[in-house]
């Protein structure tokens, strides 16, 4: 074995950023086998710990109502499929109505031809929904589990330049005498198609994509059997 290959190897994946890169959109690739994509993305070295940092969505905040129950079914499905192999670790959904300032101005229904615009400074109500923690809790992780001497490679699978710090301080700033960290960046850029984030790439080892055949190669049993009863994929996602 080389030294690459015998790289304990940790995977970081932001659930989000994955779904809005590769996902959303392609319903037939939802049902993601989140560690058989990790193997067929990294092959070639030992993983030997997988953190999926995600939120519970609102039903009230989501395009279709029952969001919310596809999801607590699908990580229900990754959780009993890897035996415990990926650890969820959920942050926050928030959705909060705000005050904002408009993009365009709205035409003035006060002028007979509707042209002229009066309502350019003006802040409308808004729901803004957020993710919250996620990718903070992702960098404490990363950082943490390099001090911890857990990995000697990082993955993560994110294309978030918030993380561009951790990744800096998780290569530099380890435990005391030990050997260099790796920190590789797998992006998830597919749809659309979207370059990677400049600052992640300087601040990584190494840089990777997410392809739609690693999506098409990495999908659940239409069935998972769970205690007593059985997860089914959704439909919609058949």
């Amino acid at each position: 074995m080389s030294p690459k290959e015998k790289r304990r190897t940790a995977v970081y994946i932001d659930g989000f950023n994955l779904y809005h890169g590769c996902l959303q959109g392609h319903e037939h690739y939802k049902w993601l086998d989140i560690e058989a994509l990790c193997h067929n993305l990294i092959s070639d070295r030992p993983i030997v710990s997988i953190k999926f940092f995600t939120a519970r969505i609102i039903a009230k905040a989501a395009r279709r109502p029952d969001a919310n129950i596809r999801q607590d079914t699908y990580l229900k499905a990754i959780k009993q499929r890897s035996n415990g192999r990926v650890e969820v670790i959920r942050g926050n959904f928030r959705r909060d109505k705000k005050k904002m300032h408009l993009y365009s101005p709205i035409p003035c229904k006060h002028h007979d031809n509707g042209n002229e615009h009066c309502h350019g400074d003006e802040k409308i109500a808004v729901w803004k929904n957020e993710e919250k923690q996620t990718d903070v809790s992702l960098a404490v992780h990363l950082i943490n589990d390099a001090w911890l001497d857990l990995y000697d490679q990082a993955i993560i699978i994110s294309n978030d330049t918030d993380l561009e710090e951790a990744i800096k301080i998780a290569r530099v700033d380890h435990s005391p005498g030990k050997p260099p960290k790796y920190v590789g960046i797998i992006t998830p850029t597919a749809w659309p198609r979207r370059k990677p984030a400049g600052t992640l790439v300087s601040a990584a080892s190494w840089l990777k994509e997410v392809k739609e055949s690693h999506l098409r190669d990495s999908q659940l049993p239409d069935t998972i059997p769970c205690g007593n009863g059985v997860l089914y994929r959704p439909p919609e996602w058949a």
